[in-house]
């Protein structure tokens, strides 16, 4: 099992979450394709799942943004998530979608 996720869902029933959310971590949690099977197993149908990484960190981990993107969609899919989304853009385009700031 990923380190990542060692602890915190070891324990967790099936689809025992609403959701999950992981910011600037998902670069550690290798290898992707445990995680991303983790992750499914814990989220309850529909669950949703919502990352953030800076594009110059998944540049760093894998060579390119593009790259660590790829693993990461195929390792999701693999898994069995079945709607992924890509959000890449400023501040203001976030709002556009619907994002708030928190201050």
């Amino acid at each position: 099992m990923s380190t990542c996720l060692r602890s915190a869902s070891s324990e967790a029933a099936d689809a025992a979450f609403d959701g999950a959310i992981a910011v600037n971590t998902l670069q550690f949690c290798e290898p992707f394709a445990r995680t991303a099977a983790e992750l499914f197993r814990v989220l309850k149908p529909g669950g949703r799942l919502v990352s953030l990484t800076h594009d110059w960190v998944a540049k760093k981990h894998a060579g390119s943004t593009n790259a660590w993107l790829a693993q990461l969609h195929n390792a999701f899919q693999s898994a069995g998530f079945s709607h992924l989304e890509q959000f890449r853009g400023s501040a203001e385009r976030g709002r556009i979608l619907g994002f708030e700031a928190i201050k």
